[in-house]
């Protein structure tokens, strides 16, 4: 049995970024969180 949960991710960035999808490279997992980069690909 697959299921997916949701994990928000935090990385560093400018303000306008907000409300924006874009393109992250995850470099760390944690239990609640995963830590991401912006992705240049």
């Amino acid at each position: 049995m697959a299921f997916h949960l949701n994990k928000i991710v935090i990385f560093e960035g400018n303000k306008e970024f907000i409300n924006q999808v874009i393109k992250l490279k995850i470099v760390s997992e944690h239990m609640w969180y995963l830590k991401g980069e912006i992705s240049n690909a």
